[in-house]
């Protein structure tokens, strides 16, 4: 990522990237250049902040850094959307409960007898779906149950 990007630049880098912020924090998309990345134990909005060789997470930026030992939540799971809207404090074990590794097919499990069971952990309580013939319903209805509590 090129330091001397013009500001015009790096705010198409971003809006290329799909990073979403509100208007009165769009200043960052053009101070800083900014990177998405993706890896197996975490996905992060983050720059190289200009002339130092620091890093920093975009949502950081727009609402600080959590100084109580409290994370910042995407609301909405998507890392690239840090509209202040969709950010919030909570605990870290708050926020690993809404982690999306935390309701995907780990929660879909071959019983003894050849049906798919779906069961979902939040908040500290085991919530049982069903059992079902096919994967894909199964499926289908851990995504109803989670949309449901979302709303």
């Amino acid at each position: 990522m090129p330091s001397n990007w013009t500001a015009d630049e790096r705010r198409e880098r971003a809006y290329q990237l799909g990073i979403q912020v509100d208007p009165e924090d769009e200043w960052l998309l053009f101070t800083y250049t900014w990177d998405y990345q993706r890896s197996a134990i975490r996905t992060t909005v983050w720059c190289r902040r200009l002339n130092r060789q620091q890093h920093a997470l975009l949502h950081h930026c727009i609402v600080g850094q959590p100084i109580d030992g409290s994370d910042i939540d995407h609301i909405d799971r998507d890392i690239r959307n840090n509209k202040r809207s969709n950010l919030r404090y909570i605990s870290h074990a708050r926020n690993a409960l809404n982690s999306p590794r935390n309701d995907r097919a780990s929660y879909i499990v071959k019983t003894a007898n050849g049906h798919l069971q779906v069961e979902i952990r939040r908040d500290g309580t085991r919530n049982y779906i069903g059992n079902f013939q096919t994967y894909e319903e199964a499926e289908r209805a851990r995504d109803k149950w989670l949309s449901e509590q979302e709303t």
